[in-house]
């Protein structure tokens, strides 16, 4: 899920250091005052934007693991549906093959 609120200032943050430096670049001083001021920009815009994308990305690995969880046991259940449920049954009570339920595998 994309959260509106951490989008909105992710766009801030790029509009602002965008700015930034297109008003570096285009304003009347010398190139070694453009070189240390836009040096100084991007840092900041760094140092800024790694704890926004470390925060965003833990956040969607959290629901990465979840949806792959549910995915996987969906999974199993189909194969499970397919290939075994003829021998131990429809909830591992077994019949002709040995009995799941209890099992420790």
């Amino acid at each position: 899920m994309i959260d509106p609120i951490q989008t909105a200032i992710n766009l801030l943050v790029i509009v602002i250091a965008v700015g930034a430096l297109l008003f570096v670049f285009y304003s009347r001083t010398n190139a070694v005052e453009k070189t240390g001021y836009g040096a100084l920009i991007m840092l900041a815009v760094v140092s800024i934007m790694i704890p926004i994308f470390w925060i965003v990305e833990t956040n969607n690995e959290a629901v990465a693991k979840a949806q792959q969880h549910t995915t996987s046991v969906q999974n199993g259940a189909m194969l499970y549906a397919q290939y075994c449920y003829q021998c131990h049954g429809t909830k591992g009570q077994g019949h002709t093959g040995p009995k799941l339920n209890g099992n420790p595998a």
